[in-house]
């Protein structure tokens, strides 16, 4: 279960620290119960976020089965996917664009 108020820290960290490889990193150092994954927004489908922001969103992930899928349900989350929403990011370490292969930065 992953309470909405930790959502709600997670998203004040985003906003100062920005989404990036050295800050999903100290959340998952913070938050050592919960599974974090990172990655581009659109690259997100058929799920709803439970936080969106200009530069991100935050989608809830239920991984008590044998595969995560994606949930809504608070009480079934365990880990979330923070998505960047970003005209133009530094993606994730070793992320390749899959339309222009560039792996320094991807325009949206």
């Amino acid at each position: 279960m992953i309470l909405q108020e930790r959502i709600a820290q997670i998203v004040r960290v985003l906003e100062v620290a920005g989404l990036n490889d050295t800050t999903v990193a100290a959340l998952r150092e913070r938050f050592a119960d919960m599974h974090f994954t990172y990655c581009m927004d659109d690259d997100v489908t058929a799920a709803r976020p439970v936080a969106e922001t200009p530069g991100f969103n935050i989608y809830l992930v239920d991984g008590r089965e044998h595969c995560l899928r994606f949930t809504t349900q608070w009480e079934a989350a365990t880990g979330v996917v923070l998505a960047a929403v970003d005209e133009v990011v530094n993606p994730p370490s070793g992320f390749a664009c899959r339309v222009c292969n560039n792996q320094e930065t991807r325009k949206a």
